[in-house]
Parts: C-alpha cells; sequence; structure tokens
C-alpha cells in the first residue's frame, strides 16, 4: 500500500466493469490502482473499514505505511552536521515516521498505541507535527537515539 504517495487524491469509479479506483498522477491526469499497482477497488475499501470504521472509498490515498511524512537520518561521523557522501556518510534506510494505523486511532479520536517496527522510529501524529512546527527535522539537527536501558539526564 506504499506505492502511493500520502494524501494523493482518488476516485471511486464503480461505473467501471469491473469497478476500479484512479488516483491523481503528478501530471494531473489520472492512473488506475488497480492496473497500475494490482490493488483492487475492494482492498481499498475493506483497509479504509479497518482504519476508520467505513466502508468507502476515501477521497485520498491514507494507506502508505510511513504515513504522511518520513524522515532519514545518517551518522555524522565527522560532526559537521551535514551528509558528506564522499566521507562514506549514507542515509539510513531507517526512518522517523507515523503508521495508517497511528494516523486513523488519531483522526478518530482515539488512543494512538504505537506498534513495533523493523529498525524504524514510530512516533505519535501529533508528536511529529510538535516536531515539525519546531523545525526539529531540518537538516544538520542531531537525533540522539538511546538505549531502552540508558539514564538520560
Amino acid at each position: 500500500m506504499s506505492v502511493i504517495e500520502w494524501g494523493t487524491r482518488l476516485k471511486d469509479m464503480s461505473q467501471l466493469h469491473p469497478p476500479d479506483v484512479w488516483y491523481e498522477l503528478p501530471s494531473s491526469s489520472w492512473g488506475s490502482v488497480k492496473n497500475d499497482f494490482g490493488i483492487e477497488r475492494d482492498d481499498i475499501m475493506k483497509k479504509h473499514y479497518e482504519l476508520y470504521g467505513r466502508k468507502i472509498v476515501p477521497e485520498r490515498w491514507r494507506f502508505n505505511d510511513f504515513g504522511p511524512a518520513a524522515v532519514r537520518y545518517f551518522k555524522d561521523r565527522n560532526n559537521n552536521l551535514r551528509l558528506d557522501e564522499d566521507k562514506g556518510e549514507r542515509l539510513s534506510g531507517e526512518m522517523i515516521h507515523t503508521t495508517p494505523e497511528n494516523e486513523a486511532q488519531a483522526a478518530t479520536g482515539k488512543e494512538v498505541r504505537l506498534g513495533p517496527s523493523h529498525g524504524c522510529v514510530h512516533i505519535r501524529p501529533q508528536d511529529r507535527n510538535t516536531l515539525l512546527r519546531m523545525n526539529a527535522f531540518k537538516p544538520g539537527t542531531p537525533f540522539v537515539v538511546h538505549e531502552y536501558n540508558e539514564r538520560v539526564q
């Protein structure tokens, strides 16, 4: 479900046979979710029901596993607050992001419960919004990860 950018406009083309959902392309034309990605209209409606409790085709794509924004980071080996690829620094495959489940929980007023990750840092949508307002994801901002049992002062 991460092949389409979060927030992309959708059109329910249920009048087609078989029924389809179209998504807006960057060129402002429309593509078929089914033809381009193999995702059926019923799958979209089922996922929306699981997340939001309504079996509909939403107006916008809300299923990307990385939420509306994902932040990548790197280990700054020379401490100059810049990504120096010529010095072997690379963006991590890990990211800081929300999940579709957490976005839906926040949108429907439910308690946001963070689930396990395969290496990424999951955050609550409201925390992401706070950090964005603070410019915490601006390039050059230090990001320190502490061990679970490490005491931070």
